[in-house]
């Protein structure tokens, strides 16, 4: 049976690579990978995917796959099943139906709902379980039946790596069950999605999200926000010292401690073996991974030399 995989980020290389991997006999063969360069934010994304595709000699396409070169390239592999994992674009018929099978979309989210982009980050800042749904892809985004979820999991106190390798695991697993049940020619079961229960992951409102720590919420929202944002490259703030110096930082990984005190939202309360403990409306949050802009190591001591514990220093 010929696959194509087709997806982007590094959570579809991961899983990619060990679906490539786990291959015990001929049964399956992965003919080609479809990815993209640009993301749905005109940002140049790393070339996960891409790279994962080169180094196993795989055939990639990196343009519109329902363009006319897309469906030429889909046509001369003449695939039976597409997987696919974190692509942003609806799919035409066209390309669908040359497909001999379907296409099984992986989408991190219990299907209907967090429908389209960002579906795990939205997850994660809604207090959400894991829920892995395996679906057939049509026309529209994430509406298509499902054949499979995996059972609910807590990410509440998961770090963002645990947080990837826990849906890698998941994604991997309950795909090759399903690659199971097409090898033994089950009839399969496909379940329709309830579209009057549908929600809706808004990646362009997700991105403004991570644009901005509004340290007045409470601090395990805060942390929440982080921890969805890490996932990408961090988020965005700024350091400022006496109302005069900005330095931009960018925060990668925080627990929060709930605890009342006087102090304002925001101030940066001590420095503790390179841990920073700012106030919130509720409590601290506790910031262990704090960045410069360019994502290297943010060193306090010699760019703010001046800190004493002040409220004159704070995040904003």
């Amino acid at each position: 049976m010929k696959i194509v995989l087709i997806g982007r980020g590094h959570i579809a290389k991961h899983f990619f690579a060990t679906l490539l991997n786990s291959r015990n006999d001929n049964f399956y063969n992965i003919c080609g990978v479809v990815t993209e360069i640009i993301n749905p934010f005109n940002e140049v994304i790393c070339h996960t995917v891409y790279n994962f595709a080169k180094h196993a000699n795989l055939n990639v396409f990196t343009e519109d796959i329902n363009s006319v070169q897309g469906l030429q390239w889909l046509e001369a592999i003449n695939p039976d099943l597409g997987i696919m994992f974190g692509y942003p674009k609806k799919l035409k018929k066209d390309v669908i139906t040359i497909f001999k099978k379907f296409i099984l979309n992986v989408h991190p989210s219990d299907l209907p709902k967090n429908r389209g982009l960002l579906p795990l980050h939205q997850q994660i800042i809604n207090n959400d379980p894991l829920v892995i749904t395996i679906h057939k892809v049509d026309v529209k985004l994430d509406t298509g039946p499902w054949l499979l979820k995996t059972a609910p999991l807590d990410l509440t106190y998961l770090t963002n790596e645990e947080v990837y390798g826990l849906v890698k695991q998941q994604a991997t697993l309950s795909t090759l069950k399903a690659l199971e049940l097409i090898r033994k020619n089950t009839n399969l079961k496909f379940h329709s999605q309830n579209n009057a229960m549908a929600t809706y992951a808004n990646g362009t409102a997700i991105i403004k999200i991570f644009q901005k720590i509004n340290w007045e919420n409470n601090a395990k929202q805060i942390c929440d926000i982080i921890r969805a944002a890490g996932i990408r490259s961090g988020i965005p703030a700024f350091l400022v010292l006496n109302k005069e110096k900005r330095k931009e930082v960018k925060i990668h990984s925080a627990y929060f401690i709930n605890q009342k005190h006087n102090h304002s939202p925001g101030c940066l309360i001590s420095i503790e073996n390179s841990s920073y403990k700012v106030a919130t409306n509720d409590g601290f949050v506790i910031i262990e991974d704090l960045r410069n802009s360019t994502g290297d190591s943010f060193s306090f001591s010699s760019d703010i030399p001046s800190f004493e514990g002040k409220t004159e220093v704070f995040f904003n």
